[in-house]
């Protein structure tokens, strides 16, 4: 079985996971909210999905670094939600690929928060160019009584 999932190692617990990942990437991208038309909801959130490198910047532990990401998040969002592994890649120079193994999270905020998570990933995790992506949608958090 592992044969055929490519680069997902770990088992059940990884394939479950990359599908659940792969579903909520289509339910943003599709643009649909819940079950609701989407062209009635009004945009009251930014939703950010980020990942971080399993490996902190050096001189500092991981575990460290996740729990301070964390209090982040929370102090800046109120909260996040942690994905779990995810793997991705890019072309390095020589024509090889550099894998790197990640964590990644979803987070919903009242404002943009990639000025902060950039820097932050760089600074914190030592990844020179960190992915980030933020789209507009609708949040339940930040709904308004009448929606």
């Amino acid at each position: 079985m592992k044969r055929y999932l490519g680069c997902i190692r770990s088992g059940w617990g990884a394939a479950v996971s990359m599908l659940l990942l792969a579903g909520v990437l289509t339910f943003f991208a599709s643009g649909i909210a819940c079950a609701q038309d989407a062209s009635a909801l009004d945009d009251n959130a930014y939703v950010h999905f980020f990942v971080v490198p399993t490996t902190a910047a050096k001189g500092n532990t991981f575990h460290e670094e996740i729990i301070s990401l964390k209090k982040m998040l929370i102090d800046r969002a109120g909260g996040f939600t942690e994905l779990g592994p995810s793997h991705g890649g890019h072309l390095r120079a020589d024509g090889n690929i550099n894998r790197q193994d990640n964590i990644s999270f979803v987070v919903a905020a009242d404002e943009d928060l990639r000025d902060e998570l950039v820097p932050y990933i760089h600074e914190h995790f030592g990844q020179e160019k960190p992915f980030v992506l933020v789209m507009r949608g609708w949040c339940s958090l930040y709904a308004k009584p009448s929606e």
